[in-house]
């Protein structure tokens, strides 16, 4: 009996989910604006003013070291009117890398959604891959399309929900 046509599609997903285990692949699902704000130690609205690739030698990889301007904090503490991020791939100087799921730094002068987290060499890193850095353009948010006022005003509203009122 010949298998049908189900029968060879779910057979040949199986095994396309046993080579990306193999490969080591990793799948990355979305995480809800309650997981990034609890997995964040600083969220912040700011504009990107700058960027630039260092090669990390200890691990073999270019990273952009972004500077936001903050215009608002919206969970944490920021020492000055600046933070300072860094987020995997760039160039500096003949090296690059480019690491797939990194954030996208956006142009200079773009306002950004950043939340944060500082790691061990307390150093910010966005959380949750590329999903913790969101970019306004405009009236919407380019990574979801979502009202950009409406989305800001549901990130705020955590921080209200989880202090009892406005901050």
């Amino acid at each position: 009996m010949r298998p049908n046509g189900s029968t060879r599609r779910a057979a040949l997903s199986c095994a396309l989910l046993l080579c990306a285990a193999a490969a080591g692949a990793t799948m990355l699902l979305p995480a809800t604006l309650d997981e990034m704000w609890e997995a964040a130690d600083v969220v912040v609205v700011g504009k990107v003013v700058g960027g630039v690739g260092r090669m990390d030698g200890r691990h073999g990889i270019v990273r952009t070291h972004l500077t936001i301007v903050v215009e608002e904090v919206l969970k944490g503490e920021v020492k000055g009117n600046a933070v300072h991020l860094v987020v995997p791939g760039g160039t500096d100087g003949e090296a690059w890398t480019e690491v797939q799921g990194a954030p996208d730094p956006g142009p200079p002068g773009g306002r950004v959604i950043a939340f944060l987290y500082a790691d061990s060499e307390e150093r910010l890193s966005n959380v949750v891959a590329w999903q913790g850095l969101f970019h306004l353009e405009g009236e919407k948010i380019k990574e979801n399309g979502r009202d950009a006022k409406e989305f800001l005003e549901q990130v705020r509203g955590l921080g209200r929900r989880r202090h009892g009122g406005a901050r």
